[in-house]
């Protein structure tokens, strides 16, 4: 894979919902692929989001369900350094903590999902620029670029928001009704942006198993509609699509714990599965996040585990067990460790810089005396080989000659055998099948007897109620009469 060519890892980011955030190396040479941890376990300090702070993505802002915002950032000499942002924040849906950079100040965006969408500076969090904005709610999942947000929900269809003049500028219309002239229902439960360039097209998961794609250039229909999942109660649950290495294929995760390569042809008005990730999760995916330079999709969910794929090949490229179920997932530019761990030229991840100079001072050594050894053991090998070879050669020709001799004993001695055992098996069957018709003889010889023996008793003995005249014809007497009952009265 491509991780053993690069000089450092990647790593990936994972928030649960107790409240933990940790920190995972991917490397599949990682004996404990788990770097960094922080926070304290509580129900409600569960993560409800995360989203890099900065371009070089070692800020991580991490939204809790307390309301509390917290920026992490990961030190190059290793750790995790928190500081507080705000506690008082609206608890964002999932994918609602956004970073934007669009105004020449960093700011961190929070749409929640009764429809809140609050707006903080990150330098100045408190202050008077803070504002909260109403949108149509409620709110199931959402996607910043560009300044332009892309959010929807239950009966509440694709919308976008545009922070330059802080209003909805485009919905979406309604699919045509079924054949019934019954209205479709509407549950937008996953979106993605399908360009990084342009907002002009956007990929919607619907909570039916639907794919949608909008072009905001042309009607306000979905350009391509159509049914993705194959179980009746299987919904997608998030989705994503790779910028760079994939111009039509679009990752969906689903309730079920698959990730589905759906690839969109042009002009066409179907999709194509491609294939499935394997080995998919236990549990339903709750976030995906695909690294922005490799094709490479962490995920991560109900199942508590860490999944890393190749896209391309469709294979896993490391695993890791979380402990606790997963609610957020990010994907780094850049490896965050760089001092910490290194990947050497023997491919081996060494935890620091001396420990991979030292074990290799270690290999030089060993090598060299080893060199030094082998050329001894050579020298005094060289003289002895010749007067070796020659008797070799002698003692290799009297066996050859044993072993043919040998060789056609045995196999005449094996014809032999065959064909006594050949023999012996004949003699055998015909013993068999004399006996059987011996049987047989037996059983039809008393069958005759029997036949014989009641024909003769048939003839000669008469039935206990009949009597023979003088010609030899038998008469048969007349039945007796039957005596009639005669009731006695009865008297009290």
């Amino acid at each position: 894979f491509f991780f053993d060519s690069s000089p450092f890892m990647s790593v990936v980011v994972t928030g649960d919902e107790v409240g933990l955030v940790k920190v995972w190396g991917v490397h599949k040479q990682l004996e404990t692929p788990q770097l960094y941890q922080w926070g304290i376990q509580g129900r409600n300090r569960g993560v409800a989001a995360m989203c890099f702070g900065d371009e070089a993505q070692r800020d991580i802002m991490v939204a809790q369900n307390d309301g509390n915002l917290t920026k992490l950032t990961i030190a190059r000499s290793g750790g995790l350094t928190a500081s507080n942002v705000t506690r008082r924040i609206c608890v964002p849906t999932r994918g609602g903590l956004m970073s934007d950079v669009s105004h020449g100040q960093e700011r961190i965006l929070s749409m929640s999902e009764d429809g809140t969408l609050e707006i903080l500076k990150l330098e100045d969090p408190d202050g008077p620029d803070r504002r909260k904005i109403t949108v149509p709610a409620p709110i199931e999942n959402c996607a910043y670029q560009q300044g332009v947000i892309a959010f929807g929900g239950r009966h509440n269809d694709l919308k976008l928001f545009n922070l330059a003049v802080e209003r909805v500028s485009w919905r979406a219309q309604n699919v045509d009704n079924n054949f019934l002239n019954m209205r479709q229902p509407i549950y937008v439960a996953a979106t993605c942006f399908w360009r990084p360039d342009t907002p002009n097209m956007i990929a919607v998961g619907t909570g039916h198993g639907h794919l949608r794609v909008y072009d905001l250039r042309g009607p306000k229909k979905p350009v391509i509609d159509t049914k993705v999942t194959e179980y009746g109660d299987c919904r997608p649950t998030c989705i994503a699509k790779h910028h760079k290495f994939f111009e039509s294929e679009v990752m969906l995760g689903d309730t079920m714990g698959n990730i589905y390569c759906v690839e969109t042809r042009k002009c066409a008005k179907r999709v194509v599965t491609s294939g499935k990730l394997r080995p998919s999760s236990t549990g339903s995916i709750r976030a995906m996040a695909l690294h922005p330079q490799q094709p490479c999709i962490a995920s991560a969910g109900l199942g508590r585990k860490v999944l890393v794929h190749d896209i391309r090949e469709r294979a896993l490229i490391t695993k890791a067990y979380g402990k606790h179920k997963m609610t957020a997932v990010l994907f780094s530019k850049e490896p965050a460790f760089i001092d910490k761990y290194r990947i050497g030229r023997d491919g081996n991840v060494y935890d620091d810089l001396w420990n991979y100079l030292d074990s290799a001072k270690k290999r030089k050594t060993k090598s060299a005396n080893d060199d030094a050894e082998d050329e001894e053991k050579d020298d005094d090998e060289e003289g002895n080989v010749n007067d070796e070879d020659a008797e070799e050669e002698n003692d290799e020709d009297e066996d050859g000659a044993e072993d043919e001799e040998k060789g056609k004993e045995q196999k005449k001695k094996a014809k032999k055998d065959k064909a006594a055992e050949h023999k012996k098996v004949e003699e055998v069957w015909k013993e068999v099948a004399a006996k059987e018709q011996e049987d047989k003889e037996r059983k039809q010889k008393t069958k005759k007897a029997k036949r014989k023996c009641s024909t003769s008793k048939s003839v000669d003995s008469a039935p206990a109620g009949e009597s023979g005249d003088g010609n030899g014809v038998q008469q048969s007497l007349p039945p007796k009469k039957k005596k009639r009952k005669v009731s006695k009265p009865v008297t009290s």
